[in-house]
């Protein structure tokens, strides 16, 4: 479902006039068997939690949202998560254009809260399929975000958000850390809403519910 959403708001820019660049991943394969006549294609995963969360393909434009999916400086707060629009696109060569299919620029990003920052793409290295080597994938440590996962959004605050509470709902406690991620319910949309996922048998960790009980006995430590 995420992905079906970011494309089409990728697709509605589109049509608006936007000047989307279709971005592949270079993958190199490492140490390669001689007697090993894969095609590469077949070596690579397909599944973007395999790749070190970057992805094969990616579609960007000036004005796209996208969230950062490496730890690129973690002193400067460039760490997995964090989320911002990209303001420019640096071709290789000082292009104003992209030229080749293969071509991967640097890109600027104003985030929403650490400012504006100049990337470069990175190099990653995870197993091939079966285990038949190691692979190398130079991209852009980015994925679009428009819509994204709970999972995704925790550690975030957010001022307005469009939350899907429907039968999607597979863990203990999603619901609370979707809708915790606001800071008023002035900002809050609730989408496909199951009631039954949030008054179940089960509806949050019972484990985690019993320790809250457990502490609730004692007396609040005292203020310094």
């Amino acid at each position: 479902m995420v992905d079906e959403l970011n494309h089409l708001v990728v697709t509605h820019y589109r049509n608006q006039g936007a000047q989307i660049f279709k971005i592949k991943a270079q993958d190199e394969l490492l140490d390669r068997d001689p007697r090993n006549n894969t095609n590469m294609d077949k070596l690579v995963p397909k599944d973007i939690n395999k790749t070190g969360g970057i992805p094969h393909e990616l579609e960007i434009f000036v004005g796209a949202r996208v969230m950062l999916r490496y730890n690129v400086l973690v002193e400067g707060g460039l760490v997995n998560g964090v989320m911002g629009v990209i303001t420019q696109i640096f071709w290789p060569n000082y292009r104003r254009d992209q030229m080749y299919d293969n071509d991967i620029p640097d890109f600027q990003i104003e985030f929403d809260r650490i400012g504006i920052h100049r990337l470069t793409p990175i190099a990653v290295k995870f197993p091939a399929v079966k285990n038949k080597g190691t692979i190398e994938r130079r991209m852009l440590p980015i994925v679009l975000c428009w819509a994204c996962t709970v999972h995704k959004m925790q550690g975030c605050t957010v001022d307005k958000a469009v939350i899907n509470l429907g039968s999607n709902l597979f863990a203990d406690g999603q619901a609370y850390v979707a809708l915790s991620r606001l800071r008023s319910l002035d900002g809050l949309r609730i989408e496909d809403l199951d009631c039954l996922k949030l008054t179940g048998t089960t509806p949050c960790n019972e484990d985690a519910l019993e320790e809250m009980e457990r502490m609730r006995k004692y007396p609040p430590a005292p203020r310094p």
